[in-house]
């Protein structure tokens, strides 16, 4: 019998120093998704193998005339505090269908996350952070009537793997998007989109300088967010611009926050908050982005009211002052 009361007692003592599910839920609901810290990547052991790095696409379609964005990645932790080195150049072909430098492209290649630019060669890092490195290039627009050309972008990476599909990305110059259905529209903010956006976590990368970002609430309710995060080699005075694009309906509103890594949490620095169809315009100081995460920024569209059925469209835009 005392064996009996003995194991009761030990299981409701253990039963009671469980977390309530409920509790648990109501706190995560009293916790806002702008103040989620970046993602921390844990450091592997010496054993553990080198990290694979990916191609977002190794083929892509760019409208000559427009930007084309690559995207090098990996989901596997960096064991290196430089991050994984990736040195960059760009290769053409003597083919007949092979574009010539500063005729058909531009021989400046960009890493927009540390806002570095090269002519022909360039290095970049996939950190521990991030895990993807942005790579930015432009075509050049001409009157020429001539057929689709190509241009090739190479890696070399350092402490770490290339995938299986190879070293060579290739860049296709085509003259009219409307005979590519499936032409990816790589534009100055890359891994956005619902509901990849809805959270400071999962926020997309939004290029300083890059042009116009075009986002929708598509499927979403008003008082929901989207999230872009800034982080910048060189500090400066920033201007971003909220154009809401939709017609004559809803009220968007703009936040600008700074995480301090000293609370591992984002503040909020800067807000415009014009009415309906007015534009939201901030204008703040930024400091560059350093190893501990204390130049991230993180830009929140956010939906305040609605007042009609079609689905919120804006623009949004980064520049340096």
């Amino acid at each position: 019998m005392s064996f009996k009361r003995g194991l009761i007692i030990s299981l409701l003592a253990l039963i009671s120093s469980l977390p309530s599910a409920s509790l648990a839920q109501h706190r995560a609901k009293l916790s806002p998704d702008v103040n989620q810290a970046p993602l921390v990547v844990e450091q592997p052991t010496a054993a553990d193998a080198l990290p694979v790095v990916k191609w977002d696409s190794i083929n892509v379609n760019v409208v000559e005339g427009e930007e084309a964005w690559l995207a090098l990645r990996t989901d596997t932790p960096i064991n290196t505090t430089g991050g994984i080195r990736i040195d960059i150049e760009l290769y053409t072909t003597n083919a007949a269908n092979g574009a010539d430098i500063d005729t058909d492209f531009d021989r400046e290649i960009t890493l927009p996350q540390t806002n570095q630019s090269r002519d022909n060669q360039i290095t970049g890092y996939i950190s521990g952070t991030s895990q993807v490195l942005y790579i930015q290039l432009r075509t050049v627009s001409d009157t020429i009537n001539e057929p689709n050309e190509v241009f090739f972008v190479d890696i070399t990476v350092s402490n770490g793997t290339i995938e299986s599909r190879g070293n060579r990305a290739t860049i296709n110059i085509v003259r009219d998007a409307k005979f590519y259905p499936a032409f990816a529209n790589f534009q100055s903010c890359q891994d956005v989109g619902e509901p990849n956006n809805n959270t400071a976590t999962t926020s997309g990368f939004l290029a300083v300088s890059g042009g116009p970002c075009y986002g929708d609430f598509n499927g979403e309710v008003p008082t929901r967010a989207d999230y872009y995060r800034i982080s910048q080699a060189v500090g400066g005075n920033i201007n971003i611009r909220l154009k809401n694009i939709t017609p004559d309906q809803h009220d968007l509103d703009l936040y600008l926050y700074k995480f301090n890594p000293s609370i591992n949490r984002y503040e909020e620095v800067a807000n415009s908050l014009n009415g309906e169809q007015d534009d939201d315009v901030i204008n703040s100081e930024i400091v560059a982005n350093t190893s501990n995460n204390n130049g991230l920024y993180l830009v929140s569209v956010y939906w305040t009211s609605s007042s009609g059925s079609k689905v919120p469209v804006y623009e949004l835009s980064a520049s340096f002052q």
